[in-house]
């Protein structure tokens, strides 16, 4: 299985450090994982001295041009990780750089095409944030009725037709999101 990070960071922040205790925990519990990582150009340059030893803990490096108008730091995360399907290839399970790992995962557990965990790790009916959720929902798609609200911190993919067309669905709902 292939584990993947999509980081955007510069030296003024700690998403960089925060990836690479991840990736280390990662290998620690899951020896045999291949690591991927994806990042925009700025982040890619920013990797001299000793932000360049994470390119000694990965398998997979891919550097993505993120268009000009994304151009702030949550802006860039969110271009990469809506469109992170068409830039790796395989099966991949996404994984926040503020994830650590505790334990093996048995890849046995991923037989659907898409995988996820409920936002607050329950139904959204129990979620405290639920209203808030529902209205964002409302004031941007003007509709109501989700049933489910996916926390998008560990994700799985498989290299599908339907995660394709999922992930195209999910990089132009973000596009229509950002402009409210």
């Amino acid at each position: 299985m292939k584990f993947l990070y999509v980081l955007v960071s510069t030296d003024q922040d700690f998403y960089f450090e925060q990836a690479l205790v991840s990736i280390m925990s990662a290998k620690k519990w899951n020896s045999e994982i291949a690591i991927s990582l994806l990042v925009d150009r700025e982040t890619a340059d920013s990797f001299t001295g000793k932000r360049a030893s994470i390119l000694k803990c990965i398998d997979e490096y891919k550097v993505i041009d993120v268009p000009s108008e994304f151009n702030e730091g949550i802006k860039k995360s969110r271009y990469l990780k809506t469109t992170m399907r068409e830039h790796i290839d395989g099966d991949f399970l996404y994984v926040d750089v503020d994830t650590i790992w505790s334990g093996k995962i048995d890849e046995n557990d991923f037989t659907d095409h898409i995988m996820g965990v409920d936002d607050g790790n329950v139904p959204l009916n129990y979620f405290d944030m639920k209203d808030y959720h529902l209205e964002t929902i409302k004031a941007i798609f003007g509709t109501e009725g989700i049933i489910k609200v996916i926390n998008s911190g560990v994700l799985f993919f498989k290299d599908s037709n339907e995660t394709h067309v999922f992930s195209k669905r999910w990089h132009a709902n973000w596009l229509r999101s950002i402009k409210h």
